[in-house]
């Protein structure tokens, strides 16, 4: 007799244990292969638990998917949040330092590109694509608040232009495999605040 989770007399994980060690194999396993190249037997085993244990937190792949991009949404504005505020309060320097951050992001080993970008072309129409989607608006809210803040008179079509910019740099860098393309779009970022008349502290020039 098979007991929920696992066979009987088995060592059963704690309910949010077994929840956070699925996303955390769904994380790497997603974006180190691909959302189509990945099945959830796969999943469930590289989390250590059974496939009925991992249908038991997500009812679809779909379901799956889609809890591991919020995950990814979540952590990459901490991420971008924690260098942001190593740069001080000025709007400019906190957007320039959002590149920053894709430069070191850019220069690690485990790089595969923005998730975001992979899972919207990989799932077109779907739910994942859906999230994608919603990160963009968020970042480029993000960035068109910092560039009213800092003066611009038209600051939507600063952010909508500056995530141009991330963008650009997140695929280049997936394609050269070089940190390189971040600080090229760093030096056009600092033009447009430049002619945006967004102010940069010394200390944020490079």
């Amino acid at each position: 007799m098979a007991s929920k989770g696992g066979t009987l007399g088995s060592k059963r994980r704690p309910p949010d244990q077994a929840r956070s060690s699925l996303l955390a194999a769904a994380d790497r396993l997603f974006y180190e292969h691909g959302i189509g190249s990945v099945g959830v037997d796969a999943v469930a085993a590289a989390a250590g638990v059974t496939k009925r244990t991992l249908y038991y937190h997500f009812p679809s792949k779909e379901a799956l998917v889609a809890a591991y991009l919020e995950a990814r949404d979540g952590a990459t504005r901490l991420a971008i949040e924690s260098t942001v505020s190593e740069h001080g309060a000025r709007p400019g320097d906190r957007i320039l330092a959002v590149f920053d951050h894709l430069e070191r992001w850019f220069a690690t080993p485990s790089y595969r590109g923005c998730p975001f970008n992979n899972a919207a072309a990989e799932q077109p129409g779907t739910e994942a694509a859906a999230i994608a989607a919603r990160h963009k608006a968020a970042v480029a809210a993000w960035l068109s608040d910092q560039a009213q803040l800092g003066g611009a008179r038209h600051p939507k079509e600063v952010g909508a232009q500056l995530l141009v910019l991330v963008d650009g740099a997140l695929n280049g860098a997936q394609v050269s495999g070089s940190p390189e393309p971040a600080r090229s779009a760093r030096t056009v970022a600092e033009l447009l605040l430049a002619k945006a008349d967004i102010e940069v502290s010394k200390r944020g020039k490079r």
